[in-house]
Formats: C-alpha cells, structure tokens, sequence
C-alpha cells in the first residue's frame, strides 16, 4: 500500500499510523471519501462480484417421527451416562479431564446427528436439480473423519475380511462407544500409605511408618527395601456398568456416516466428486450390493491434494455432475458455470449440509460456486434442520449474501449488510440475554420484562403449562447440558449454543426460543434508547 502515496512526505499523515487512527477515528464517512478519492485518481478499481442474479432459498429438514425418537433417545442416553460417569468418578476419586472429555463427545455426536437428519432431504434436493439440467454442489465444514479412521483401525484389526463391511458404519455411533471405552473410569486411582510418625530418635529424627527416617537437616533416608503403594484395582461393579453401557449403545439405532451414505445415494464416487480431506472412505461395491468396502483416497496428503484437483476437473468438465467439498479443501476451487467450460456451463445448485457458526466462513464457502465468468449465477439451498438455533442462522447467512449485491451497484445503504450485530449472538447483547435467561429459569421462575412468554412457548410441548412449570422443566433441562454447574452462571453464548443441540427436540426449541425473545427484547430496548 505504500505505492499508493496515502501517506508519508507530500501527503497529509507522517506515516501509516497517523493515517490509520485518522480514518478509524472518522468513520465510514471518511472511508467513503477516501475510495471515492482513489477511485477517481485511477489507484481503486472495486470488482468484487456481486450476488443480484443469484437465489436463495432456505429449506427446513423437518423432523420425520422416526427422527425426533431416535434424537430424544440420544439425550436421554447422553444424560444418563453423565450421572453414571459422576457416580464412577466419585467412587475411584480419578477422572481428571474426563467431564472435559465427556462434553467433546457430546458436541461432535450431536453435531453429525444434526447433519444425518439432513441427508435424505439433500440427496432428493439433487436429484431434482440433476432432472431439471443443473449441476449440484454440497458443501459441508466437517467430515467426521477421525471417528470414522478411529473405528476402521480397531475394526481392521481384528477384520480378516480386508475391511469389508454389511453396512456403512454410523461414526455417532463410534463417537459414543468410544467415549465410554476410552473414559468410563473403572479403578481406583494408586494411592501411596500416607506416613505416620513411629517414633522420634534422640538425634531428633523421625522414625515414619513406611521405613523412612527423617533427619533434622531435612533429608530422608528411604528404607532399604521400600513400600510398594498400593496397586489400583478395578472396581467389579463399575467393570459391569461400564458394559452395560457399550451394549446399550450399540443397540441404539443411530443413522449411517452422512457423508458415505450421502454419496451412495447419489450414484458412489463414479457420479460424485468428492472434493475434501478425508484420507478414506467406504464405498458399496455395486448397485444394489450390501457389501461395503473401505478405499484410500491417497497415501499422503499430496496424494489426496492431486485426487481433489482432478476431481474438480471432473466436476468443471461434466464428468461427474455433483461435487461435494469441505472446509478443509475449499480454499481456491472454483466450481462456477465457467463460459470457458464447453461442458459444465449447467447452472449449479449449491445446498448446504452444514453452515458454520461464523456468517463470513459460510460465505467463503458458497462463494466456491460464484465466480467471476460465469454463465449464470447459482441457486443457494440453505438445508436446515427442524432444531434450536439452525433456522435464524441460515438466513442470517441468506440476508448478508442477498446484502452484498448493492456493493458492486455503489448504494450506500449496502454498508447496513455487513451489520450481523442483528443476528450475531456472541455479542454484549447475547451474553447479557443469556444470563436473563438462566436467572430467569434458576431463580426468578418468571419471563424478564418485554418478553412475550406466551410466544415463547407457542406450538412447543409446553403451550399451555403454567410459567412456573415451564421454569422447573427448563431448570431439568439445564442440569442435562450442564449449564447450570458453571461458576456464577458466567456461561459463553457458543458454549451455550454447542450444548443445546444435547437437549431433546421440544425443550431444545422452548429455551432456544426463550433465549432468542429475551436477546430480541435487549435490542429493541438499545434502539429505542438510542444506545
């Protein structure tokens, strides 16, 4: 920026830093004057790509009967295995870092059951798209890929069969039996015999129970054959409830990988470009088949870079029509209708399967599909599923995209777009919301002032219940996602958000709806105040 001549002999600022204070302390005015200044000295060309053709369309997931069951069964069994993990803990005094553990799980096993809820909306999303003459691409931030790769190396070992399986592997599955295997403490923590004094000599040390002598200079003179501390021994019972629970769990019916089984659905990797970091996947050998073998996709990382460059160009050619890419391989691929592309000028159908929490890394990521030569812009599906918190962040993401047409049309009211303070929960606005809340539900059992509690609890299981008894219910329910044990309700918005998604599915949308009133009550309260 210094060939810019902004700043230094000549100019109005020393250096750069007087420049930078001068233009932050004056605001967007002054950043305004400053582009329109460059703009017409020639040192400014703005060719940032505008979304006025593109669509945009949110689609909710609803939440067949099936589903809500199986989510609801999940927290009930999550909340049950807390109380037991609190129970073990306590009885062999260990467990450091378990609970820490515990809530890691916890957010990665109902983050991919949000995503598998998802799958068979996407795959029939595409499947009209390829019908109607588009080009598909789904993107996603997360793979679940080393819960997948953990359980292939466990099951590879004792496999003969060269990693053949009868079904894709549910990786909600591994994550929870992994948990338990891995953290479920069963034996009592090694404990050393605390020394009493047997005697004191009449040099003045002391002669301890476990053989040493403590000499009045302070040094000790350990015996010569030393006590052995006591050697930790599992507890039976706990041996016994720790497979009682890896046997429930593999009962439970959780769905398939949605990232396999979403590929098979959509033709395997002959139709489907995967463009991601996953070193492996499972694949059904053919149509049809119910054998399931596991493939690299590359011995080294260079390898799987090399796979998903030609994957790319498979999907830019036409050779595959549904591309899928990740957060970790979607820094510049581009997979736009490219006038240059004779083959692939398809329109393309971006659908998401997975937004990120942060509104700039989502739009990164649907940027792959919308690139400057382009034949045509492309339609955003936003799938969404029927859960807490989804829904308003989707179109959050929707309004800043649809926001940032009018920068390339030089309207100054397109500055408001790249406001998210409406929307943006991780705020002094959000953080002051949550904390309403858990007071409201711990201790003061009643809504805080210009919340419409009625609203709040509308087409929700506690439509019609009293308030009190809605508190108490969403006292129960806060104890379940560990809420209410942080230190002074000082409770973050994103964890608070995380571990909603381990509530069942009505009370998950009553708090939520809750939170959002209150925050909702907050802003109206700052505008009106002119705070």
């Amino acid at each position: 920026m210094n060939r810019l001549g902004l700043w230094g002999p000549g100019t109005q600022f020393d250096g750069f830093d007087q420049f930078f204070l001068e233009m932050k302390n004056r605001g967007v005015g002054a950043l305004e004057m400053l582009a329109i200044e460059m703009k017409a000295s020639g040192s400014y060309v703005s060719r940032a790509l505008g979304f006025k053709s593109a669509e945009f369309e949110v689609l909710e997931a609803e939440l067949k009967p099936e589903d809500v069951g199986c989510y609801d069964n999940a927290a009930e069994f999550w909340d049950r295995l807390r109380a037991e993990l609190r129970h073990a803990i306590d009885e062999t005094e260990g467990g450091a870092g378990v609970m820490r553990s515990y809530w890691s799980a916890h957010q990665r096993f109902f983050k991919q059951l949000c995503i598998c809820i998802k799958v068979p909306v996407i795959a029939e999303q595409a499947r009209r798209a390829l019908e109607q003459g588009q080009c598909v691409v789904v993107g996603l931030q997360t793979t679940g890929e080393s819960a997948l790769e953990d359980h292939l190396t466990k099951e590879r070992q004792s496999l003969s069969g060269g990693g053949t399986y009868d079904s894709f592997i549910s990786v909600t599955k591994f994550i929870l039996k992994s948990f338990i295997d891995t953290h479920f403490p069963t034996t009592a923590s090694a404990r050393r015999p605390v020394p009493t004094v047997v005697q004191v000599l009449p040099d003045g040390s002391r002669q301890m129970s476990d053989g040493s002598t403590h000499m009045t200079d302070g040094s000790i003179i350990e015996p010569a054959t030393p006590v052995e501390p006591e050697q930790p021994r599992p507890k039976p019972h706990l041996v016994i409830k720790k497979q009682q629970l890896l046997d429930e769990a593999e009962k439970m019916n959780l769905p398939a990988s949605p990232l396999d089984d979403l590929i098979d659905r959509l033709g395997g990797p002959e139709k489907v470009a995967e463009m991601t970091g996953r070193k492996g996947r499972l694949v059904r050998m053919q149509r049809g088949s119910r054998r399931i073998k596991y493939f690299e996709r590359g011995k080294a990382d260079e390898e799987r870079e090399t796979l998903n460059v030609q994957e790319c160009r498979d999907f830019q050619a036409g050779r595959k029509q549904v591309g899928i890419i990740s957060d970790a391989a979607s820094t510049g691929i581009s997979l736009h209708a490219d006038a240059r592309s004779g083959s692939s000028q398809k329109r393309r159908v971006h659908v998401t399967m997975e937004m990120a929490w942060s509104a700039d890394k989502s739009i990164q990521q649907l940027g792959r599909s919308h690139r400057s030569n382009q034949v045509s812009a492309p339609h955003y599906k936003l799938v969404i599923s029927a859960l807490a918190g989804e829904r308003r962040f989707a179109a959050a993401v929707a309004k800043r995209l649809e926001s940032l047409g009018a920068l390339t049309r030089g309207d100054r009211r397109a500055a408001s777009g790249g406001d998210m303070s409406q929307f943006n929960f991780e705020t002094k606005y959000g953080r002051n919301a949550l904390k309403k809340l858990l007071a409201a539900v711990s201790f003061d059992k009643a809504p805080p002032p210009g919340v419409d509690f009625a609203a709040v609890i509308k087409d929700t299981p506690m439509e019609g219940f009293p308030i009190d008894q809605v508190h108490e219910n969403l006292t129960v329910v806060l104890k379940q996602i560990g809420l209410l044990e942080e230190a002074g309700g000082n409770v973050p918005v994103s964890k608070f958000l995380n571990r909603l998604l381990g509530a069942p599915v009505g009370m998950q949308n009553v708090l939520f709806g809750y939170f959002t009133a209150i925050f909702d009550a907050d802003i109206s309260q700052a505008r009106r105040t002119g705070t």
